[in-house]
């Protein structure tokens, strides 16, 4: 189907639902593409922002996403007047920079209606300060000139997004109490040696590195030995903000993991199914024989000896079976809620083999969290939560809170991949 061709049939489409639908508001959302090609991989996910933002925002009684040649586009109906959805289409359109990329038109009965019908002014040119239909029309500025800028766009916009998210996530576990003597905002838990402060500065600290790994997610391919350089660049960091107190090791480790894996699938266009593959293979590529060198190291982590009495590998096993458990039993929530955040970390806790709770411990109490935990999440409420915590206040599952950390930033990006 040649482009002209699906652009009639997309005219046609709106106007049987026009029809279908009297009196009611029609909102179409499409992208903005330069070019014959108009589902290019790196903006497949912009509609998916921006849908996401139009159900949230406006009163919507129907939508539906269709593929398309001239570029997959939203369809809505809404009850509310033109006029207001209007405005409120603008506002999404001028909110950020990355509006620009999208088209939101709205329809009622034979009405289109414009931004000039509001008195808005018509949309400026990417490149140049000209009224965009003008650089159209006489074709002012090269494809290539176009595509680069809509890159930077995209950059900058998931860059901010996904920083912002990860560094709320980090914040939110913090947050959580009671915890099971992990270090929160009430207290310092079962550590003597750290309080939030450590924590606070530990995650400006990682603002950098995370901003370095959406980056690295952009690139044709995941370089691992600079993936490796920039974990290890990140510790040192964090060691330099806490005064030596190590706050977010584990953690590093699986951003390292996540972030790049999640940016690279979002820009590539690639469905959720590809990330547990992806984050497998990375994790066997930095992994690699660790455990069978151990016996030549200097000096041992106190994961590194608990491999070496109980065969068990911890974070780089869960790693290497690509985060099982966070790809097990996903959840899908609009509120990251304080119920939300403590029956994933008691589901976390009932699975995980957590090298700090043995290291805090023994592996009986370990293998008794876990059973207690499974039963809790079996029967979930934050009384019984509490309880739980108050008898466990002693064995700090750091590995299950990194996980939660990372499931935060994995369900609230997840939906910019390819369905």
């Amino acid at each position: 189907m040649s482009l002209l061709e699906a652009r009639e049939q997309r005219s046609n489409h709106i106007q049987k639902l026009l029809k279908k639908n009297k009196h009611k508001t029609l909102i179409s959302l499409k992208k903005n593409v330069v070019g014959k090609n108009k589902n290019l991989d790196f903006m497949m996910f912009i509609c998916a922002y921006f849908n996401r933002k139009i159900i949230r925002n406006l009163e919507i009684s129907f939508s539906k996403e269709i593929s398309s040649e001239d570029g997959d586009y939203f369809i809505y109906v809404s009850n509310q007047s033109p006029n207001l959805v209007k405005q409120q289409a603008i506002e999404l359109e001028e909110q950020l920079p990355i509006g620009r990329l999208v088209d939101i038109d709205v329809y009622h009965d034979n009405q289109v209606f414009s931004r000039q019908s509001l008195n808005y002014p018509l949309r400026k040119c990417l490149i140049c300060d000209e009224f965009a239909h003008i650089c159209v029309r006489s074709k002012a500025h090269k494809k290539e000139e176009i595509l680069i800028k809509t890159k930077h766009l995209i950059h900058d916009f998931l860059r901010s997004y996904i920083t912002d998210i990860a560094i709320d996530a980090i914040k939110k576990e913090l947050a959580l109490f009671p915890c099971f003597g992990l270090v929160s905002y009430e207290d310092s838990g079962m550590h003597k040696d750290m309080n939030y402060t450590h924590f606070e500065a530990s995650i400006e600290a990682l603002r950098p590195y995370i901003i370095n790994l959406i980056n690295l997610g952009f690139s044709k391919s995941i370089d691992v030995d600079e993936l490796v350089t920039l974990g290890q660049d990140a510790e040192r960091d964090m060691y330099k903000a806490t005064n030596g107190i190590n706050t977010h090791k584990g953690l590093i480790f699986l951003l390292g993991l996540v972030i790049p894996a999640m940016v690279e699938g979002i820009f590539q266009h690639k469905p959720l199914s590809y990330l547990q593959p992806r984050i497998k293979e990375l994790s066997k590529n930095i992994v690699g024989d660790y455990y069978s060198n151990l016996t030549s190291k200097k000096k041992l982590s106190n994961g590194d000896q608990i491999y070496l009495n109980y065969q068990i590998k911890g974070i780089r096993k869960l790693a290497l079976d690509g985060l099982a458990p966070l790809f097990k039993d996903a959840m899908t929530t609009k509120n990251i809620t304080d119920v939300y955040l403590k029956k994933r970390l008691i589901y976390y806790m009932s699975l995980l083999n957590d090298t700090t709770i043995i290291h805090k411990t023994n592996l009986l109490t370990l293998k008794k969290v876990q059973e207690e935990a499974n039963q809790l999440y079996e029967d979930f409420s934050l009384s019984k939560y509490n309880d739980f915590s108050n008898k466990y206040n002693n064995i700090s599952p750091g590995g299950s809170a990194d996980l939660l950390v990372i499931d935060i930033i994995f369900n609230r990006v997840k939906y910019l991949l390819h369905k």
